[in-house]
């Protein structure tokens, strides 16, 4: 019955897409298809899910492409996780995959459309125009043109940096919930570990260190390679280490046996102070913190 049940899920969500709930329900697209996957073998799958998006198509009428290709495109990844799964590969591995899969197909898909229409960055640039001329004037107020034209161009060239975080965003929802209701089932999934036991790799520290410094030595008004590289890793870096720094936090809330409130603060301080809250996450990794933490 539990594949039966999942179908009507997976239909009403794919139905849901065309109505005012998307905003709500599109974030969790994944999960049917990949429950679908997990109690189902590849060929049964494929049939399943096959008359399943033939039956939307032809049940709702103009709306029955928008409906086929959301339900691919999201399918993809999901189909990915569930291998891993199935595999019994390391949840960080299977999260890698997932989302590296949804990366590629976004950049395929914005390829795709700039080369066969408008230009995906002009476009960005125009919708992100189009909101800050929205916005009231008080806002807009010691704004001029050069200002705006600089942060209309940051926007649209850190466009990877969106997709990498939706990616992530995307594929680690998917996992958190999916693994819930499959331990539901009976079915056991690697889980990540706790988020005290998480360490970045040193390396990415000098990585963050020559971003920082690339960017002190860069014109951001050029608009040449070198900024749009720095405009993209640094804020990607800087979330990697305010998360590294939360880790941080809850290892010495743990180690101390500490109320859970101090990194529960940190996570509050870091959605107000990024770029100072990540430093710690830099010397948690750069300095070996956790051994200074352990010998008092």
């Amino acid at each position: 019955m539990r594949p039966t049940i999942w179908m009507i899920i997976y239909a009403l969500i794919l139905l849901s897409l065309v109505t005012p709930f998307r905003i709500l329900t599109i974030i969790l697209l994944m999960i049917p298809s990949l429950m679908l996957y997990m109690y189902l073998d590849k060929k049964t799958f494929m049939v399943v899910y096959g008359f399943l998006i033939v039956l939307l198509f032809f049940l709702t009428g103009e709306y029955g492409t928008t409906i086929v290709l959301f339900s691919v495109f999201f399918m993809i990844p999901s189909v990915v996780m569930g291998i891993g799964y199935k595999r019994d590969l390391p949840a960080r591995t299977v999260l890698t995959f997932g989302t590296l899969t949804l990366l590629v197909q976004l950049t395929v898909i914005i390829v795709l459309v700039s080369l066969l229409g408008p230009n995906v960055l002009e476009s960005v640039k125009e919708f992100i125009q189009e909101s800050i001329s929205a916005a009231p004037q008080q806002l807009q107020q010691g704004w001029d043109q050069d200002f705006i034209n600089l942060v209309v161009t940051m926007m649209a060239r850190m466009l990877p940096v969106y997709m990498m975080v939706f990616s992530l965003i995307y594929v680690f929802v998917t996992h958190s919930l999916s693994r819930q209701l499959l331990k539901s089932s009976g079915i056991s999934v690697a889980k990540l570990p706790p988020i005290y036991k998480w360490m970045l790799p040193k390396s990415l520290v000098w990585y963050y260190l020559a971003a920082l410094l690339l960017d002190l030595f860069t014109d951001p008004t050029s608009g040449t390679f070198l900024v749009t590289i720095s405009w993209n890793v640094i804020p990607l870096l800087t979330l990697v280490f305010v998360v590294q720094a939360i880790s941080f936090l809850f290892y010495v809330a743990d180690m101390k046996r500490w109320n859970k409130a101090l990194p529960i603060v940190g996570i509050f301080v870091a959605l107000m102070l990024p770029s100072i809250v990540s430093m710690l996450g830099v010397f948690d990794v750069a300095f070996k913190l956790r051994d200074h933490i352990q010998r008092t």
